[in-house]
C-alpha cells in the first residue's frame, strides 16, 4: 500500500470541514475504458475515484437520480455540478490536459469505442442513456460528503487499468 492510499479524506479548519478531493470519478472498475479515464486524471491530487458499484456510490446515485444509473460520472462538489458518459470523458480530458488529438478521438468516437470495450470485455450491461452535466440536487451534496471516505487517490489507478486487462485476457 502506498501513502497516497492512505490520503485523509477530510481537512478541517475553523469554519468547516472540506473534502480532501474536490472532484470524484465514479466508474466501473472492471472496465478497461473506465480504468483509463481514472488513470488519466492521476496526476490531480485533488481528484480522487470511487467504485460506481459500491455502497457510497449507489448511495449517492439513488439521491441524485432516484434509480443508480449505470455510467462513468465525475462529480465536482465545488461546482456543484455533475458530468455524465460522454461529458465525463471531455472533462477528464480538459482537466487532465490530454492533447487535443485524444480529446478529438474520444469525442467523435466517444460510443464506439465504448461498445468496442463492453463487446472485448464481454460485458452485457449497457450505460445509461445519460450524457451531459447536471446541478447536483441537495440529496446528493449530502451523499456527497458522506462517501467521501470511500474515495481514493487516482495515483493507483493506471495498475486497476492494467490488472483488470490482464485478468481478462488472462486465459486468451
Amino acid at each position: 500500500m502506498s501513502t497516497n492510499d492512505l490520503q485523509p479524506t477530510q481537512t478541517a479548519d475553523r469554519d468547516r470541514v472540506e473534502p480532501a478531493y474536490e472532484a470524484v470519478l465514479i466508474f466501473d472498475r472492471g472496465c478497461p475504458f473506465c480504468s483509463a479515464a481514472a488513470s488519466a486524471l492521476r496526476r490531480l491530487p485533488k481528484v480522487g475515484v470511487l467504485a460506481w458499484n459500491g455502497d457510497a456510490a449507489q448511495q449517492f446515485f439513488t439521491a441524485q437520480f432516484d434509480e443508480p444509473p449505470f455510467t462513468l460520472v465525475f462529480v465536482d462538489v465545488t461546482a456543484d455540478q455533475m458530468w455524465l458518459d460522454r461529458a465525463t470523458a471531455d472533462e477528464s480530458c480538459d482537466r487532465a490536459s490530454l492533447p487535443t488529438f485524444v480529446q478529438d478521438l474520444l469525442e467523435d468516437d466517444f460510443e464506439r469505442i465504448a461498445d468496442t470495450v463492453r463487446v472485448a470485455v464481454g460485458s452485457t450491461q449497457y450505460a445509461a442513456d445519460l450524457s451531459g452535466t447536471r446541478s447536483l440536487n441537495d440529496a446528493a451534496t449530502a451523499k456527497y460528503d458522506n462517501f467521501a471516505p470511500n474515495v481514493h487517490s487516482t495515483l493507483g489507478a493506471g495498475e486497476l487499468r492494467r490488472s483488470a486487462v490482464r485478468d481478462r485476457y488472462a486465459s486468451v
